[in-house]
């Protein structure tokens, strides 16, 4: 008995020494202790731990072996070197622990009364750490493993269900509790996000749930989660429709009960009006018709049971567009042409040099003739004094019989182009933004009235699909774009988007392309990430298509502005855009609507001074930007048009409005970290004879869309606003010699909050 009792204190010493090893390491770990000494302090622990694993049996070996695993996590992060064997075998002895212990002590070992809370704390550890370095595996296998990413749900399940996770727990919890330890300990994982942002919303938080499911969708590709877990999409998709359904971002409306319908094969003539799965409403293609039921039935149902048919490829709501236009008040300056500093309408001054550089680019051309671009939008106003020069015209309906098919396209008298809505020849605009887009495009110059567009010398084609509201159905945009495709127009400008995916609409902007049509299209005036929250047709990828952001008189992101490294290609001119409207009328626009027209515009000009295949000219237009550091991060060219540089095809690499290269002052200013709820904080920065200034922020993280920062000027005008995170980011750029930077938050989440390491000035 006595050796009995020696050899078990002989063990647990042994153990009590690894432990203090171990614990040392861990220690220097915390402190970030990455070099070679504490690496080799966490091998040795790990080493000896795991011949303790061996020796002791019960919840002494787990708990050895819960910290081997956490010295293998530890040495997986730290050092390449060691990190393939060490994730390997912290893989199999993560899953068999988990597995030997479900066996010994029951499916949730949480539920078994013979286990104290401190076993339930090695459990919970376990998980936690079996979690973790299955992580790392699955990220050296490239993420694609569906079996093992059901392991590891399974995992953060129970990790959920024990409300144990992290190695500091605190205790018991309540369900909710539960879920925000689980988060705290694994935030890229998308069941816990939905689960916890539920539960948020049940007990009355609905800003914490809407804020962490718009964390969520903030994560890009390259972020763990998505390597980790490739169908993280899925959670993804439910994210956005809980956000729908409570009402914080938009659900893509659709015409009630109509739903557009591809079919593999061409359906014969007899049986086109007698379709079994409902009511035809028309047919758009010999393969794709408007498909109606009734309202009352919900989409999932009706497209459920339609694609039961053998004879269907694809069924879509009929989603409804919107043009991206916004009225402003009336200004008779054209900025975006020739900025020198002039306020616009609303008494923003401009920065000089912020324009496309069209006056010098009309020494070299001011556009031709021969070059169509089709205005798919509200129509135009085909007698406006100001683009009747410019309307296109077809010879054979223009010259042909009245009520006859004179071109045999398919439309009678499509003389200056066709109205969707109406089902008719176009011959005009009943809502205006149409007219307005043409105008900036190929309004006529140098004629004594009104503005110059970008071209003087165009034609320009009205192609209506969006009503006397702005707004036009899936259907009606299949057949304005397959109608500009026929008639070989040479661009198409579509300042219009926000409906759901249509991979048919897809593939009629791909047809557009195999006939060689750059297809322009507005990114959306949300002020959203659409490399988060995608636009159609914008964000569709596709190598025609030229998606455009707006800017300001300043040089900066117009705040309605949508973005997306990835899915916007440039920036151009959009906010207090003065352009032709209706009845001989001029008015100011704002919008990504305007912002488009001028970058089709700008493909016009360069055509009709050379030759370009539609990739060819998107190329050429991307890669004559003017750089801007506003833009860097938020489209993917990272500048704004510039026409004259088009034309001549040369690269600009001065960004005059670059605060980088600025006079430096080192700073270091810093809000509590986390910062207090409800914070109402003004600094002040004053820099005498400097005439323009900007702040570097080395960390910016505070609460998105609750939280804010306002830039102010020397007048205390508010010239700009942030919110959510902006690391290693300069401010927006404010004249003159002091800026001032107000910081409010709210008494819900407490984020970072900043740190600001430069002053800026020129």
């Amino acid at each position: 008995m006595r050796f009995f009792v020696f050899l078990t204190s002989c063990l647990v010493s042994l153990a009590t020494h690894a432990n203090g090893i171990l614990d040392r390491a861990y220690e220097q770990y915390s402190l970030r202790d990455f070099t070679p000494t504490g690496i080799k302090n966490v091998v040795s622990a790990q080493y000896n731990y795991d011949r303790m694993k061996n020796r002791l049996g019960g919840i002494p070996g787990e708990y050895a072996r819960v910290r081997s695993l956490q010295a293998m996590v530890f040495i997986a992060i730290a050092d390449p070197q060691q990190r393939k064997f060490y994730v390997d075998q912290g893989f199999g002895g993560a899953n068999s622990a988990y597995l030997s212990f479900k066996s010994k002590y029951g499916q949730n070992p949480l539920s078994n009364s013979s286990l104290g809370e401190y076993e339930k704390k090695v459990y919970a550890d376990l998980l936690y750490w079996g979690a973790r370095i299955s992580e790392e595996w699955i990220k050296d296998q490239g993420g694609s493993l569906t079996f093992e990413r059901k392991k590891l749900i399974n995992n953060m399940e129970q990790l959920i269900n024990s409300g144990w996770g992290c190695l500091n727990h605190g205790g018991a919890f309540s369900f909710l509790g539960r879920l925000e330890e689980a988060y705290t300990c694994a935030p890229w994982n998308g069941e816990v996000v939905l689960r916890l942002a539920q539960e948020y919303k049940q007990k009355g938080q609905p800003e914490k749930a809407i804020a962490l499911l718009k964390k969520f969708l903030e994560k890009k590709p390259t972020d763990l989660s998505l390597e980790l877990i490739p169908e993280n999409t899925r959670d993804q998709k439910k994210a956005i429709s809980l956000l729908q359904d409570w009402g914080a971002i938009q659900r893509p409306q659709a015409v009630p009960g109509e739903y557009i319908v591809e079919l593999h094969q061409p359906l014969q003539l007899q049986f086109k009006n007698t379709f079994s799965l409902g009511e035809v409403k028309t047919w758009i293609s010999p393969k794709v018709f408007v498909l109606k039921r009734s309202p009352l039935e919900t989409d999932n149902a009706v497209i459920t049971s339609v694609l039961q048919s053998r004879s269907v490829k694809r069924i879509e709501p009929n989603y409804i567009y919107q043009h991206f236009g916004v009225s402003d008040p009336l200004f008779h300056l054209q900025w975006a042409v020739q900025n020198i500093g002039q306020a616009d309408p609303l008494g923003q001054v401009g920065y000089p040099g912020v324009d496309i550089q069209l006056p010098d680019a009309w020494k070299i051309t001011t556009g031709n003739s021969r070059i169509t671009v089709a205005v798919i939008d509200t129509g135009l106003d085909i007698h406006h004094p100001d683009l009747q020069g410019n309307i296109w015209t077809n010879p054979l309906e223009a010259e042909g019989k009245p009520g006859v098919d004179d071109d045999s396209n398919g439309f009678v008298d499509d003389i200056h182009g066709w109205d969707f809505v109406k089902n008719q020849p176009l011959t005009g605009d009943e809502e205006g933004h149409g007219t307005h887009c043409a105008g900036i495009i190929g309004a006529v110059g140098n004629n004594g009235i009104g503005v110059a567009g970008v071209n003087w010398n165009v034609k320009l084609m009205g192609v209506r699909f969006l009503d006397s509201r702005g707004g036009g159905s899936l259907d009606l945009a299949l057949k304005a774009v397959q109608y500009a495709t026929l008639m070989k127009v040479y661009i198409m400008s579509n300042s219009w988007g926000g409906g759901g995916y249509s991979e048919i609409l897809k593939n009629a902007i791909q047809e557009a392309n195999n006939q060689g049509i750059l297809f322009v299209a507005a990114a959306g005036n949300n002020g959203e990430n659409t490399d988060v929250m995608p636009s159609y047709p914008s964000s569709y990828p596709m190598e025609n298509i030229l998606s455009v952001a707006a800017i300001s008189n300043q040089g900066r992101l117009a705040h309605f502005s949508n973005f997306g490294e990835e899915t916007v290609d440039i920036a151009a001119p959009g906010q207090n855009i003065m352009s032709t409207l209706p009845q001989g009328r001029y008015e100011s626009f704002s919008g990504t609507s305007m912002a488009t027209p001028y970058v089709a515009g700008a493909a016009a000009l360069v055509l009709s001074h050379e030759n370009l295949t539609a990739k060819e000219l998107k190329n050429r237009l991307l890669k004559t930007v003017t750089p801007l550091n506003q833009l860097r991060g938020k489209v993917n060219s990272s500048g704004y048009l510039n026409t004259l540089a088009a034309l001549n095809n040369t690269t600009q690499t001065d960004d005059f409005y670059d605060p980088s290269r600025w006079n430096k002052i080192q700073e270091g200013i810093s809000t509590p970290h986390p910062y207090p709820a409800n914070t109402q904080k003004e600094i002040e920065f004053h820099q005498p004879g400097a005439q323009f200034m900007a702040v570097r922020f080395s960390k910016l993280d505070i609460e998105k869309n609750y939280d804010r920062i306002f830039f102010l000027d020397s007048q205390k005008r508010i010239i700009a606003s942030w919110t959510g995170a902006h690391n290693e980011e300069y401010s927006p750029i404010i004249a003159g010699d002091r800026l001032y930077i107000r910081f409010n938050s709210d008494s819900f989440i407490q984020n970072y909050g900043f740190d600001i390491d430069q002053l800026v000035f020129k």
